[in-house]
């Protein structure tokens, strides 16, 4: 953006939305961008939540899309199984060190729609959320909707009680 689109606000309601952080676009399965998430730069900041989304649209519906489907989705097929992880620096991260077959959720909610998705790639999950009260509550709701397809899924813990992104930078 110019520094007179940042100044007068003619940038549009996207740049507001997501001003002051790092943006990334999240796609659908086919790999087209459908809208875009961000993750706040400063985490003193408390100017509003962790993560961002784009408003839901008939292209995009939170509960309907896995983050990274698109790139992971041929390495899950052939490891026969998922890794699935809360927010999008955790699956950028994971992705970048190796771990091609990790996918992650907008957030904790794990929908039926995201259990059918990824049923056509494998029926073998890891879930490993961030340690912390929402995290271990969406574990557990996660585990009865996969139990219900008929999924092997397993909660993976790391050490010290780290979420993936800084687990592996540590």
């Amino acid at each position: 953006l110019s520094s007179k689109e940042q100044q007068d606000g003619s940038a549009g309601p996207l740049y507001a939305r997501f001003r002051k952080r790092i943006t990334f676009p999240i796609h659908s399965e086919s790999g087209r961008v459908i809208a875009f998430t961000a993750r706040a730069l400063d985490s003193e900041e408390k100017s509003g939540p962790k993560y961002m989304n784009s408003p839901e649209t008939p292209l995009y519906s939170k509960g309907q899309v896995l983050f990274n489907l698109d790139k992971a989705r041929q390495a899950i097929r052939q490891q026969d199984f998922a890794l699935l992880v809360e927010g999008q620096m955790d699956c950028i991260t994971a992705y970048m060190a190796g771990f091609q077959n990790v996918l992650a959720t907008s957030g904790t909610a794990f929908t039926e729609m995201q259990v059918r998705l990824l049923s056509r790639y494998t029926k073998r999950l890891y879930v490993n959320f961030d340690p912390d009260a929402a995290g271990a509550n969406a574990a557990e709701k996660s585990i009865a909707l996969l139990t219900e397809e008929d999924f092997e899924e397993k909660v993976v813990t790391l050490d010290g009680g780290l979420d993936p992104d800084r687990f592996i930078r540590e």
